[in-house]
Protein backbone atom coordinates (compact mmCIF):
# COMPACT_ATOMS: atom_id res chain seq x y z
CA UNK A 1 0.00 0.00 0.00
CA UNK A 2 1.26 3.40 -0.72
CA UNK A 3 0.03 6.65 1.16
CA UNK A 4 0.58 9.65 -0.80
CA UNK A 5 -1.43 12.89 -0.58
CA UNK A 6 -0.38 14.46 -3.79
CA UNK A 7 0.12 17.53 -5.25
CA UNK A 8 -1.76 20.11 -3.42
CA UNK A 9 -1.49 22.93 -5.90
CA UNK A 10 -4.99 23.16 -7.14
CA UNK A 11 -6.63 22.98 -3.62
CA UNK A 12 -7.89 19.56 -3.45
CA UNK A 13 -6.14 16.44 -3.09
CA UNK A 14 -5.74 13.07 -5.42
CA UNK A 15 -7.31 9.58 -3.76
CA UNK A 16 -4.35 9.01 -0.51
CA UNK A 17 -4.16 4.95 -1.00
CA UNK A 18 -2.68 3.28 -4.24
CA UNK A 19 -2.23 -0.67 -3.95
CA UNK A 20 0.89 -2.46 -5.99
CA UNK A 21 -0.85 -5.84 -5.32
CA UNK A 22 1.66 -8.53 -5.85
CA UNK A 23 0.71 -11.70 -8.55
CA UNK A 24 0.00 -13.98 -5.42
CA UNK A 25 -2.23 -12.11 -3.50
CA UNK A 26 -4.31 -10.98 -6.78
CA UNK A 27 -5.37 -14.35 -6.82
CA UNK A 28 -6.85 -14.23 -3.45
CA UNK A 29 -8.42 -10.84 -3.93
CA UNK A 30 -10.18 -9.29 -7.11
CA UNK A 31 -8.52 -6.38 -8.92
CA UNK A 32 -12.49 -4.57 -8.44
CA UNK A 33 -11.88 -5.50 -4.48
CA UNK A 34 -8.29 -3.15 -4.61
CA UNK A 35 -10.43 -0.29 -6.66
CA UNK A 36 -13.46 -0.33 -3.96
CA UNK A 37 -11.56 -0.60 -1.20
CA UNK A 38 -8.55 2.70 -3.04
CA UNK A 39 -12.60 4.16 -3.29
CA UNK A 40 -13.97 3.90 0.06
CA UNK A 41 -11.29 5.33 2.49
CA UNK A 42 -8.94 7.22 0.02
CA UNK A 43 -11.23 9.31 -1.00
CA UNK A 44 -11.04 13.03 0.04
CA UNK A 45 -14.73 13.27 1.73
CA UNK A 46 -13.21 9.82 4.26
CA UNK A 47 -9.91 11.30 4.69
CA UNK A 48 -11.60 14.78 5.83
CA UNK A 49 -13.92 13.62 8.34
CA UNK A 50 -12.15 10.58 9.56
CA UNK A 51 -8.62 11.34 9.20
CA UNK A 52 -5.56 9.96 7.01
CA UNK A 53 -4.86 7.65 10.21
CA UNK A 54 -8.41 5.47 10.38
CA UNK A 55 -7.91 5.54 6.61
CA UNK A 56 -5.30 3.54 6.53
CA UNK A 57 -5.84 1.98 9.59
CA UNK A 58 -9.33 0.90 8.29
CA UNK A 59 -7.99 -0.56 4.54
CA UNK A 60 -4.98 -2.45 6.45
CA UNK A 61 -7.99 -3.85 9.04
CA UNK A 62 -10.42 -4.97 5.68
CA UNK A 63 -7.13 -6.15 3.62
CA UNK A 64 -6.03 -8.41 6.62
CA UNK A 65 -9.99 -9.45 7.29
CA UNK A 66 -10.18 -10.45 3.93
CA UNK A 67 -7.21 -12.28 3.43
CA UNK A 68 -7.55 -14.13 6.78
CA UNK A 69 -11.23 -14.93 6.20
CA UNK A 70 -11.25 -18.75 4.22
CA UNK A 71 -15.53 -17.84 3.74
CA UNK A 72 -14.74 -13.88 2.97
CA UNK A 73 -14.35 -14.06 -0.64
CA UNK A 74 -14.20 -10.16 -0.65
CA UNK A 75 -15.28 -8.66 -4.02
CA UNK A 76 -16.57 -5.04 -2.11
CA UNK A 77 -15.05 -3.59 1.37
CA UNK A 78 -17.51 -5.45 4.27
CA UNK A 79 -19.69 -3.12 5.53
CA UNK A 80 -18.05 -3.69 9.21
CA UNK A 81 -15.42 -1.74 7.89
CA UNK A 82 -17.11 0.19 5.78
CA UNK A 83 -19.67 1.60 8.18
CA UNK A 84 -19.35 0.18 11.76
CA UNK A 85 -22.21 1.30 13.49
CA UNK A 86 -24.47 0.58 10.66
CA UNK A 87 -23.22 -2.92 9.98
CA UNK A 88 -23.90 -3.42 13.97
CA UNK A 89 -27.12 -2.13 14.25
CA UNK A 90 -29.15 -1.65 10.63
CA UNK A 91 -30.25 1.76 10.12
CA UNK A 92 -31.04 2.74 13.73
CA UNK A 93 -29.28 2.12 16.68
CA UNK A 94 -30.49 1.06 19.84
CA UNK A 95 -31.01 4.73 21.44
CA UNK A 96 -32.92 5.98 18.45
CA UNK A 97 -35.34 2.73 19.20
CA UNK A 98 -35.39 3.16 22.89
CA UNK A 99 -35.85 6.83 23.04
CA UNK A 100 -37.04 7.97 19.45
CA UNK A 101 -35.55 10.25 16.99
CA UNK A 102 -35.65 13.75 19.56
CA UNK A 103 -35.62 12.30 22.68
CA UNK A 104 -35.24 15.65 24.57
CA UNK A 105 -37.72 17.56 22.53
CA UNK A 106 -40.75 15.40 24.62
CA UNK A 107 -39.22 16.12 28.08
CA UNK A 108 -38.39 19.73 27.05
CA UNK A 109 -42.30 19.78 25.76
CA UNK A 110 -43.69 17.86 28.70
CA UNK A 111 -41.71 20.21 31.25
CA UNK A 112 -42.85 23.50 29.23
CA UNK A 113 -46.37 22.57 29.90
CA UNK A 114 -46.43 21.71 33.47
CA UNK A 115 -44.78 25.45 33.63
CA UNK A 116 -47.01 27.25 31.91
CA UNK A 117 -49.92 25.15 33.94
CA UNK A 118 -48.20 26.31 37.31
CA UNK A 119 -47.02 29.79 36.46
CA UNK A 120 -49.75 30.75 33.07
CA UNK A 121 -48.13 31.88 29.82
Amino acid sequence: MVVDKGSQSKGTIANILNFNVGEGVKLSLPNQFWTRLQNTFGNNFFVRDNGEDVAILRAVDTIDYCLRDELAYCVDVPMQFKNPSKAMYGDQDPATKALGAEPGKQIFDSISSGVEKVFGS
